[in-house]
C-alpha cells in the first residue's frame, strides 16, 4: 500500500489503528482496517493492485512451502487472506456479503456434486482428484438442485 500520491504523508502523525475493529469478525476487521488506511490516504489504486499483491502473496506462500516453512506460509496465507478482503470495496462490495455469496455457492454446488455422485453409486472418499473434478465440473454446470435429475 502507498499514499495515492506515492509519497509518505507528513502534515499530521498517524493514530494506530490496532485497536480498529478487535471485536469484530477477521474478516470484517480486514476490510475496517482497509477502510481506515484508504482514510488515512494509504491504499492500493485499484483493484488490479490488490490482485497484484494477491499474486505476490502467493508467491510467498510458495516460496515458504518450498522450504517447508508451515509457519511462514501460514502468516502468508494470512497476508494473502488480508489483502483479499479488501478486493470487494473496490467494485462496490462488501466483504462479509461476497464471501457470504461464495459459500452459498460452494454449498450448493458440494450438494449437486453428492447427489451426483449418489445417483451413479459414487463415494467421494474413493474417487480419484480427477474424477472428483470432473464431477465437480458437472455440478458447477447445473442449477442448484438440480443434479439429482441428471443422468
Amino acid at each position: 500500500m502507498r499514499n495515492r500520491r506515492g509519497a509518505a504523508k507528513s502534515a499530521a502523525k498517524p493514530k494506530s489503528i490496532a485497536g480498529t475493529g478487535r471485536r469484530l469478525s477477521a474478516l470484517a476487521r480486514a476490510e475496517k482496517l482497509g477502510e481506515v488506511a484508504r482514510r488515512a490516504g494509504m491504499d492500493w489504486s485499484d483493484v488490479r493492485e490488490v490482485i497484484a499483491k494477491v499474486r505476490e502473496e502467493l508467491d510467498e506462500i510458495d516460496a515458504a512451502l518450498a522450504r517447508a516453512d508451515h509457519t511462514a506460509a501460514a502468516e502468508e496465507i494470512g497476508d494473502l487472506m488480508l489483502a483479499i478482503s479488501n478486493a470487494p470495496r473496490f467494485i462496490g462490495h462488501g466483504a462479509e456479503r461476497t464471501l457470504h455469496r461464495a459459500c452459498e455457492k460452494f454449498a450448493a454446488r458440494f450438494d449437486s456434486a453428492v447427489r451426483l455422485a449418489n445417483a451413479r453409486g459414487l463415494k467421494l472418499k474413493l474417487m480419484t482428484p480427477a474424477g472428483l473434478e470432473a464431477l465437480w465440473q458437472e455440478a458447477k454446470k447445473l442449477p442448484p438442485g438440480r443434479a439429482n435429475r441428471s443422468r
